[in-house]
């Protein structure tokens, strides 16, 4: 592989590029590795993006590593009206506060809504609707949590008031301790 890379390298730079870097398999995740700390010199750049405490088989250690923290707002709002520049303002404000500077909420909840909603005319539901890329990554992380946290996300749903004496009430005191800890 790298011998390859160096000769795509001859005619320009290159960038090899990994999204979801967790996800791939463990020999990918070898030849990656060693081809990344070859890399010193060449014209061949590597770029790979994995989200906070998820873990994967590429072993990081000796390559330089940077945490993208959330937008700030004014970043946050500059993404949003690149992006959307017709959503009104109430329902722009809304969804910043919603997404809290994560870039893919910022670019996801508002195509989850219809155009109506876009322009106000229509009312924006108490919980914003998911699109499928949201759906599919809040049920991978979930799915990875012990049982009793599960659960609790399950009854904090089905209440749906974020209250959390309600929660304590139907788990009980200690189970959502133990809930609470599996979380973290």
């Amino acid at each position: 592989m790298l011998a390859l890379l160096r000769q795509a390298a001859r005619a320009g730079p290159v960038l090899l590029v990994v999204d979801d870097l967790p996800w791939i398999d463990r020999p990918s995740a070898l030849v990656l590795g060693l081809v990344a700390r070859r890399l010193a010199g060449t014209r061949i750049g590597f770029l790979a993006v994995s989200r906070s405490g998820e873990e994967g088989f590429f072993e990081r250690s000796g390559l330089p590593g940077h945490e993208i923290r959330p937008l700030d707002e004014g970043a946050a709002e500059t993404l949003s009206r690149r992006c959307f520049p017709a959503l009104a303002d109430r329902v722009r404000a809304r969804l910043l506060g919603e997404a809290q500077g994560n870039p893919l909420a910022l670019l996801e909840l508002p195509a989850a809504l219809s155009e109506a909603q876009h322009a106000a005319a229509r009312s924006l539901p108490a919980v914003l609707p998911l699109t499928e890329c949201l759906r599919a990554l809040f049920a991978s992380r979930v799915g990875d949590l012990p049982a009793a946290a599960r659960r609790l996300l399950l009854l904090a749903a089905l209440d749906g008031t974020g209250d959390l004496g309600i929660l304590r009430r139907a788990a009980g005191r200690a189970a959502l301790r133990d809930a609470l800890d599996g979380l973290r």
